[in-house]
């Protein structure tokens, strides 16, 4: 699983490239900041799923991704964390990209 990091302000267009690609793309910004891009990028393309994650440090996660019925939310999450932890290790660099 493909996952992408983003710092706010976003290309709403790149966000819908990459989720219709595959990708889990995690927002770096504050929840309402992370809303407002979750609503742009819904008008764009079709049903896609906004979850949050907390990390170990108590920090919030917001991440896109295109679902359906048979992926796990939790094993989604999980991904998110451990591509969390890369980012972390590497500094916290935009962009960037981990496979998990």
């Amino acid at each position: 699983m493909l996952v992408t990091f983003y710092n706010d302000p976003v290309d709403v267009q790149s966000v819908c490239t990459d989720l219709n690609n595959g990708a889990i793309l995690v927002v770096q910004t504050v929840r309402e900041n992370f809303r407002a891009i979750a609503d742009l990028v819904k008008q764009s393309i079709d049903s896609p799923y906004s979850g949050e994650v907390e990390d170990s440090s108590l920090c919030w996660h917001y991440y896109l991704a295109m679902l359906d019925e048979k992926y796990d939310i939790k094993q989604t999450d999980r991904f998110v964390l451990e591509a969390v932890k890369k980012w972390e290790t590497k500094g916290r660099p935009f962009p960037f990209s981990a496979y998990v």
